[in-house]
């Protein structure tokens, strides 16, 4: 029995990821023994603090409705994630390679250490030996002082192909 191989595209809403997507649908059309897992970060949402009460009581209650909330808002922003993973999977034809997995993951800060990381621990963690992410071109000066996620993928990843699209 053959062994399915595992991709993990990591992907957000931007051109590049599209490109991205379109390529390894169309690169591994006719590969069904490969599984997609497509993956994507967002930040983690935000509330406001408040203060607290002297109330043991109102405290509680209070706390309690802001945990709630909370799962909420965490609930709607993963479920705006799996939209857009959603969307992306209809790019894969029927006959090739398949997505076996979508997963949303909140990081903070989503600069491209914190991105790197995350998206190498998901590929360990899914038992992907392949990550493929998009690339954006960078403009005169931005290209000095930004870096690529991509980039920083090649330069930390091991016992693990990386593959940049453009």
């Amino acid at each position: 029995m053959k062994t399915m191989k595992r991709v993990l595209l990591a992907v957000d809403p931007s051109e590049a990821s599209q490109r991205a997507v379109a390529y390894v649908a169309q690169l591994l059309d006719t590969s069904p023994d490969i599984g997609i897992v497509l993956f994507h970060l967002e930040l983690p949402p935000r509330m406001l603090e408040w203060g607290g009460s002297e109330n043991a009581a109102v405290e509680a209650r209070v706390e309690a409705q802001r945990s709630y909330d909370y799962r909420n808002l965490e609930d709607r922003r993963k479920s705006k994630g799996q939209v857009l993973l959603k969307r992306l999977q209809g790019m894969f034809p029927l006959k090739g390679a398949s997505v076996t997995g979508r997963y949303v993951s909140f990081e903070e800060p989503l600069d491209a250490s914190t991105i790197s990381r995350a998206i190498l621990d998901a590929a360990k963690e899914h038992g992907c030996g392949t990550v493929v992410v998009g690339r954006n071109s960078f403009s005169g000066w931005q290209s000095w002082f930004q870096q690529h996620v991509g980039e920083k993928l090649v330069r930390e990843a091991s016992n693990i192909a990386v593959w940049v699209v453009e």
